[in-house]
């Protein structure tokens, strides 16, 4: 598989760019999946969870990614805990809407009030919905764990680290 660094300035004009190109990955997996068989499941009902990145790392991660499809047998890439954090679980979504939906939806990104960034999806109605905030609500109503708990834990996905 096929590692990408990318290195711009935290603007969210520019990080907005490099979610676009997410989304049209994630779109194109989507499709190259489709054509082979391979069902990748809604967002909301594919069992991925938010958790944050550790600090001091930022992977931004496709659809096949945090489901570990897509990988050639026996490479590291296929091992995931199907977790993403929030440019990963927007971009997810985004690509999402416009396949299967045809809805040109879009990754925005925003400062929130600690002054990190965070990614949600604007629908083509202007509406915004957040994929973060979801998965958190789904994943609170399964296990019980207020959002608050699970929004401070940290993947333990470490497939491009030794770790």
């Amino acid at each position: 598989m096929l590692h990408v660094r990318v290195d711009i300035p935290p603007v969210a004009e520019m990080l907005e760019a490099l979610a676009e190109g997410l989304v049209l990955l994630d779109v194109e997996l989507m499709a190259y999946a489709d054509e082979r068989g391979i069902e990748l499941p809604e967002l909301y009902e594919s069992g991925i969870v938010y958790r944050r990145e550790p600090a001091g790392r930022e992977w931004w991660e496709t659809a096949s990614d945090l489901l570990g499809l897509l990988c050639p047998p026996n490479e590291k890439c296929g091992v995931t805990d199907r977790s993403g954090d929030c440019e990963d679980l927007a971009a997810y979504r985004a690509a999402e809407l416009r396949y299967f939906d045809g809805e040109h939806a879009v990754v925005r990104i925003g400062r929130t009030d600690r002054g990190n960034f965070h990614c949600v999806v604007e629908r083509a109605d202007g509406t915004f919905e957040d994929p973060s905030l979801r998965l958190l609500e789904i994943e609170s109503e399964k296990t019980g764990i207020p959002m608050e708990q699970l929004a401070d834990r940290v993947t333990t996905d470490t497939r491009y680290t030794n770790g």
